[in-house]
């Protein structure tokens, strides 16, 4: 009996070891699945990130291709606008050279009349 009890208490002893040993391989591969896990999870968002970069950097650039052309009509506006008054200078200065031009016309017929009534 105490033979069979010794044999017994071994093979629960032997259970007892290959239950531990089986425990911290479950455990062992637990934490590696774990550890993949994250480092899949942090390649993904990294992934992520990067696509979300990606999008970022392509609306900054399609912006600022947007703010290059509103600028660009606006400049055509500007000097559309600019060469029209340029165009209403020029025909006010011929107006003004014609005005002044008659203003010497009759200034020198009212001189011309002064004179002739003085004699």
């Amino acid at each position: 009996a105490e033979a069979t009890e010794a044999g017994l208490h071994q093979e629960l002893d032997d259970l007892q070891t290959a239950l531990t040993a089986e425990v911290e391989a479950k455990n062992d591969l637990l934490q590696q699945n774990f550890h993949q896990g994250a480092h899949i999870d942090h390649a993904r968002s990294v992934a992520e990130a990067e696509n979300e970069r990606t999008k970022l950097k392509e609306q900054v650039v399609e912006a600022a291709e947007m703010v290059k052309e509103n600028d660009r009509e606006a400049f055509q506006v500007l000097e559309n606008e600019k060469m029209k008054i340029l165009v209403s200078v020029d025909a006010m200065e011929v107006k003004i050279k014609s005005l002044v031009n008659t203003v010497e016309y009759f200034k020198g017929e009212i001189e011309k009349m002064s004179a002739n009534n003085k004699v």
